[in-house]
């Protein structure tokens, strides 16, 4: 079945951030440029323990990682440990926030100069990168928890969750076009 998620109505998301959110990443927008603009298919990783789409990502040109791909995330989250390897340049001031673990640890503001995950590449993405310290989370997730949330995601018209093919279509531009003869829902996202 195919899932997919119609970002295309997130232009209001885009508009009217809430609050909070503007207060977490100081207004700036999910990301300065996405390449390229057509449709992108991306490999979910496979793992029983979890039903949550996963896939390997790179930051600035690092090593892969496992990153959870959260459509109901307030924000693209990445683990103290894999910043700081991964070279993403903190900006300003700290603060607390806890995570949906519970976990209250230290929170920076961060710029990722660039998150590939395979063609694609989403450059100057802000994120909070947060100290989730030792965890016992399923080995798909190498023991950090690493998330794209909601305002990367509704930067693109349109993300397929296929898990028929356990694959994840980014398409920045495009209309969603419901696969033929397969079943599949569509999930405005607002």
């Amino acid at each position: 079945m195919a899932l997919s998620l119609a970002l295309a109505a997130c232009g209001t998301l885009r508009d009217r951030q809430r609050a909070p959110l503007l207060r977490a990443t100081g207004g700036l927008n999910p990301m300065v440029d996405v390449q390229p603009r057509t449709p992108v298919a991306v490999p979910m990783v496979r793992d029983p323990n979890h039903t949550v789409p996963i896939v390997r990502a790179r930051l600035n040109r690092g090593e892969t990682f496992p990153l959870v791909l959260d459509t109901g995330g307030n924000h693209t989250m990445i683990g103290r440990r894999r910043a700081d390897s991964s070279n993403v340049e903190i900006m300003g001031p700290h603060g607390q926030i806890t995570t949906a673990f519970g976990n209250q640890k230290e929170t920076r503001l961060g710029i990722v100069g660039e998150l590939s995950m395979g063609r694609l590449a989403l450059r100057g993405m802000p994120v909070l990168v947060h100290d989730f310290g030792k965890s016992s989370l399923s080995p798909a997730l190498g023991g950090e928890l690493n998330v794209m949330g909601t305002p990367a995601l509704a930067a693109f018209s349109n993300v397929t969750f296929d898990y028929q093919r356990n694959q994840v279509i980014f398409d920045y531009a495009g209309q969603f076009v419901a696969p033929p003869r397969e079943r599949s829902l569509r999930l405005p996202l607002t």
